[in-house]
C-alpha cells in the first residue's frame, strides 16, 4: 500500500515500507500499516515524526486521530437528556429576547 501526498498541487507516492526506512529507528512497515488501518493509535510521538517526514504539524495528525475516535464514539452514545435545570435556564433566556 502506498500513501499519496499532495503537496503544491502535484500528488507524490510513498510507499510504506519507504517511510519507514526514512524514519529510521523504530519504525516498521508493519507499524505504519497499523496506523493506516486503524489498529494502532496516532500517538504524540508518532505525530511527531509524521509532521517532521512528512511537512505537516503534530496537530494534524492528533486532530486526525482524536476526529476519528470521536466519529466511533457518536455512532454508540446514546444522548443523555440536558439537565432540568439547564433546561429552565434556556427556556427563559428564549422568552426574554429582546425585541
Amino acid at each position: 500500500m502506498t500513501w499519496r501526498l499532495k503537496k503544491s498541487g502535484r500528488t507524490k507516492k510513498i510507499s510504506q515500507e519507504a517511510l519507514a526506512a526514512h524514519l529510521g529507528g523504530t519504525w516498521t512497515q508493519p507499524k505504519i500499516s497499523a496506523i493506516i488501518t486503524n489498529k494502532r493509535r496516532v500517538t504524540e510521538a508518532i505525530a511527531l515524526d509524521f509532521a517532521d517526514a512528512l511537512g505537516t504539524s503534530a496537530e494534524f495528525w492528533l486532530n486526525l486521530q482524536i476526529s476519528y475516535d470521536l466519529w466511533h464514539q457518536l455512532k454508540k452514545h446514546k444522548k443523555i437528556p440536558l439537565l432540568p435545570e439547564i433546561r429552565r435556564l434556556k427556556t427563559r433566556k428564549q422568552q426574554v429576547k429582546p425585541s
